[in-house]
C-alpha cells in the first residue's frame, strides 16, 4: 500500500541471518542477525549492534501508538506458529527489541521496561517483526527458550473461554 503517492510503506522485520545486505541468501548463523526495515538497519555480531537511528525512527513513526504511548504486540512461535502471548511496547521497547534481538515490553502493571525472560530465563528471541495493515499492532515471530507463560505453560492461551 502506498502512502501519499510515495514509496510503499516498508515492512518492519527482523531477520536472523537468512539474507545479507545485498539480499543473497546465507545460512543462518547463531551469533549474527540483521535488522531490516526496507533497508538494513543494523548488523549484529556477538551482541554488538550498530543501528541507523534515523531509519528506525522513520519506521517507528509509521506506527500508531495509543494515548499511553503503547502498541499491542502479539508474540507467535516462529516454528509452530502458535500464539504465545500478547504484550505492549513503547517506541523505546520496540527499538530495544530490534537492537538486542530479544523481546522487550512495557509492563503496564509495574510501569517499567520488561525483558521477557529476565527472571525466568525463558527469553523470546526475535525471528521477525511485522506491522498490521492499520499500523496499530505488531506481530513478533519468536524462538522461545522455554515456556512463555508464567504458569509454566508453553502459551498464555491454554484455556478455552468457558473453562475455569
Amino acid at each position: 500500500m502506498e502512502r501519499g503517492g510515495g514509496n510503499p510503506a516498508p515492512r518492519l522485520r527482523y531477520n536472523s541471518g537468512w539474507e545479507t545486505p545485498g539480499g543473497a541468501p546465507t545460512p543462518p548463523h547463531p551469533r549474527a542477525a540483521i535488522v531490516r526495515i526496507g533497508t538494513v538497519l543494523a548488523s549484529k555480531q556477538g551482541g554488538e549492534a550498530e543501528v541507523d537511528e534515523a531509519t528506525v525512527d522513520n519506521a517507528l513513526a509509521r506506527l500508531e501508538f495509543d494515548a499511553q504511548g503503547l502498541v499491542p504486540a502479539v508474540i507467535q512461535d516462529a516454528a509452530t506458529k502458535q500464539v504465545l502471548m500478547l504484550g505492549f511496547m513503547t517506541r523505546q521497547m520496540l527499538a530495544k527489541t530490534l537492537e538486542t534481538g530479544r523481546v522487550w515490553f512495557w509492563s503496564r502493571s509495574r510501569r517499567e521496561p520488561w525483558l521477557k525472560g529476565a527472571t525466568s530465563g525463558n527469553y523470546l528471541n526475535v525471528a521477525g517483526v511485522y506491522r498490521n495493515c492499520e499500523d496499530n499492532s505488531l506481530l513478533i515471530l519468536a524462538r522461545p527458550e522455554g515456556p512463555t507463560c508464567h504458569t509454566g505453560n508453553v502459551t498464555c492461551y491454554y484455556r478455552a473461554l468457558d473453562e475455569e
